[in-house]
């Protein structure tokens, strides 16, 4: 009698983190599902290990957030109290997006203030319930790893909407505001890729973290809406031809533009010490003989989001003047559609592909639309139309897949029978 050998999306034992896949990621047997079963299994059985917590997050966890939480119905869903989040910021988006895009030419417009008090009420209630839901979900035993995935999965998507805050502050020239971008999503990503390698989140960079940029966030758009946005337009001194990539031609160096130096220097810094804590997991801290070999394989799956951003920045530029949100949108879906498949395949312990097929649409858009002048919104319109059904429809049937693995419903608290 011959015994058969499990293959790798069998073999729930089997961890493909450490596997070095350019393009042709794990084959999956059925085609209604987007993980192999061995990764299903792995994420029924994943266990979160977040990072450090800041003395802020020590101190509205009691004094607010577990409050908050204790208020909440029974029967009130952990994953459906992250969704009411998320619409606060898919509304924060939407109204900013509408009036943003109300200039002729992709010029900009005078946004009235009660925009920056809504979009920081919205992204202050977000993060609030962000940090509820989980509570919400041990309070009523129905911690599940697919709670995590859609979690995490929102906080990628209001990565838009509080992008879109900053720019109404700003009001940022496109290129400036295409580089802004494009290092946040690259961050986040990254912090997933890093959750991916050691599996630890990180939230913090000492008492600095994700919910004093949340809530600084939020109040810097209220107060923006209580003193007004002329402060971030005061000239501070005639630009010059190395600081005409951040100015624009003729323009002066700005207040707005030494916040947009600081934003981009403080994701930079995030984004080294990210690498330098992969370093150390992989290499430093192994006697594996194949561990430089891993870490080089681990940073060349940055290739994917590193093209998406650098390509969107050159090409987007002078391609989106008649449509600015729709070229941006375009970029930030895609970012999302790559980060979703990187936190999903983490749990799952599945190979993620260093080029990611998904980044190469956008990227034949873009380079056409520079190399032949294109300046039709509608192009950018498609594309949008395209990635955010192609983000639904994958995240629809991991979602599927993991609710018959898990024996659950996405919004509903399973109850035991009673005997």
């Amino acid at each position: 009698m011959t015994t058969k050998t499990a293959t790798p999306a069998e073999n729930k034992d089997y961890d493909g983190h450490k596997d070095h896949v350019w393009f042709f990621e794990p084959s999956i047997p059925h085609g209604h599902n987007v993980l192999t079963k061995a990764g299903a299994d792995n994420i029924a059985h994943h266990k979160y290990k977040g990072g450090s917590y800041t003395a802020l997050d020590t101190f509205l966890s009691p004094n607010l957030w577990d409050p908050l939480t204790n208020l909440l119905p029974m029967w009130l869903a952990p994953n459906l109290i992250t969704t009411i989040g998320g619409c606060f910021c898919l509304s924060s988006y939407l109204v900013s997006s509408y009036i943003l895009s109300g200039g002729a030419d992709g010029e900009l417009v005078e946004l009235p203030r009660w925009v920056f008090a809504f979009n920081g009420a919205c992204l202050a209630t977000y993060y609030t319930l962000d940090c509820c839901d989980g509570k919400q979900a041990r309070r009523t035993s129905s911690s599940t790893p697919l709670g995590q995935l859609f979690d995490h999965g929102m906080d990628c998507m209001c990565n838009l909407s509080h992008l879109q805050l900053v720019q109404c502050i700003l009001e940022n020239p496109p290129h400036l505001a295409l580089i802004l971008q494009a290092s946040l999503q690259f961050s986040f990503w990254q912090a997933q890729w890093e959750e991916y390698y050691t599996g630890v989140l990180p939230h913090a960079a000492g008492n600095f973290g994700v919910t004093e940029v949340n809530y600084g966030m939020a109040l810097w758009s209220i107060a923006t809406a209580i003193m007004g946005r002329d402060l971030y337009d005061v000239s501070i001194m005639e630009s010059n031809k190395y600081m005409e990539w951040m100015t624009g031609t003729g323009l002066n160096f700005q207040v707005k533009h030494i916040a947009s130096l600081g934003w981009f220097f403080a994701v930079t810094t995030l984004i080294v010490l990210s690498w330098i804590r992969v370093y150390k997991h992989l290499v430093a801290n192994a006697e594996d003989p194949k561990a430089m070999a891993i870490f080089g394989s681990a940073m060349s799956k940055l290739i994917s989001p590193l093209l998406l951003g650098a390509v969107s920045i050159w090409g987007l530029t002078d391609s989106i003047k008649s449509s600015e949100t729709a070229g941006s949108l375009s970029m930030g879906l895609c970012f999302c559609l790559i980060t979703i498949k990187i936190i999903v395949y983490s749990m799952a312990r599945m190979a993620y592909g260093s080029i990611q097929p998904d980044i190469l649409p956008l990227a034949a858009v873009v380079i056409c639309a520079r190399l032949y002048n294109i300046d039709n919104a509608l192009v950018f319109q498609l594309l949008d139309l395209f990635y955010l059904g192609r983000l639904l429809y994958w995240s629809h049937k991991a979602i599927t897949q993991l609710c018959k693995r898990l024996q659950i419903q996405l919004f509903r608290i399973p109850y035991k029978k009673k005997d």
